[in-house]
This record gives C-alpha cells, structure tokens and sequence, in this order.
C-alpha cells in the first residue's frame, strides 16, 4: 500500500468516525427529548378511558344522541339546523359563534380566501359572523343537512341555487327587524 491509498484510507476512515459521532450525538438528543418531561401534563390514559365510559353511561342512560355531534342529549332534537355563511379574511377575525357550531367547514372561496359554514343545531351562540354571501357550494353543504341557509347578499350562482323552492334561506339583506347588523368596529368589505 503506498503513501497515497494509505492518506485516502485516513480521510475515509475520518468521514466515517464523523458520521458515527453525528448519528450518536442525534440519536442521543432525540431520546433525550422523548424521556423528557413534558411541560404540560398529558392526561393519562386512564383518564381519556374513564371520560369515554362517562360518555357512553349517558347514551345507555338517554339513548338518544345529537344528529351532528354524536353527543348524548337528554332529549331528542327537533329543530331543523341553521347553516349561516361566515368571512374568514384576516379582516374579518376573530369571528363570533363558531366555537357553539356543531359543524363547522371551512371552503376555498373565490381569491384564495376561504369561508366557514357553521352548522347550529345544539349549540347556540349569542352572536354569530360576519355573515357573508351565498355561494352555490354553501348552499348545496347546507341542503346536505336540510339546514335553512342564513346569508347575506349572493353570487349569481348562490341566488340560483337558493330561490329554489326546496330551499330554505334567509337573506340578512332583506330582513330588516335587527337581527342583523353592520358592526361599527370593522371595514365593510
């Protein structure tokens, strides 16, 4: 063996004792992130299970569960869902009521913003938007729940779909009780 195989045996001997020492020092700091204690407590499993057991005591107890949530309700529900259209722009957040939905989608729009379709049949919120337009595809989500589609204002396509007799809706625009309003501490869009 000459002087040069023997200098490119060292360099690849080299590189390989760094790649070790690499593959140590990475397994090391991975394992130790996992056995770490984490900072805030994960409920055990013990817990999860006992909280499903509860959950499925109150179905034996009722034997009736909400038609969007699969929850145990007391009674059976009768009402019809609403389905309201809400903005989802950086201007338009934080929305209102979307945490009382039962369902809630969120859909590409037109410009590459989407929109939420809030779907309330249990849950109720005091306040719910900014409600935006009808749009075909919320329209049709809607009719897939047989939900009364709450809007305001619409695209052609939307208007089409909703003036159908089998359709259900309420326009915001064209009710003017005070159920809904323009807010005074946002843009218009």
């Amino acid at each position: 063996m000459n002087a040069k195989d023997k200098m490119a045996n060292k360099k690849i001997l080299g590189i390989a004792i760094a790649g070790l020492l690499i593959v140590i020092v990475g397994t090391y700091s991975i394992m130790n992130s996992l056995l770490a204690k984490p900072e805030e407590e994960v409920p055990a499993v013990v817990d999860i299970i006992d909280e499903e057991i509860e959950e499925i005591e109150e179905v034996e107890e009722t034997g009736i569960l909400a038609p969007l949530t699969g929850m145990a309700v007391e009674q059976q529900i009768a009402k019809r869902p609403i389905a309201i259209t809400i903005e989802n722009s950086p201007a338009a957040r934080p929305q209102s009521g979307l945490r009382e939905a039962d369902v809630v989608y969120e859909v590409l729009a037109e410009g590459g913003i989407t929109r939420f379709l809030a779907i309330f049949q249990q849950g109720e919120a005091d306040m719910i938007g900014p409600i935006r337009s009808a749009r075909d595809y919320l329209a049709y989500m809607s009719h897939d729940f047989d939900g009364v589609f709450v809007h305001i204002g619409g695209s052609p396509g939307g208007y089409a779909y909703v003036n159908q007799k089998s359709v259900a809706n309420i326009d915001a625009f064209y009710i003017g009780s005070g159920e809904f309003w323009r807010t005074k501490d946002r843009i218009a869009p």
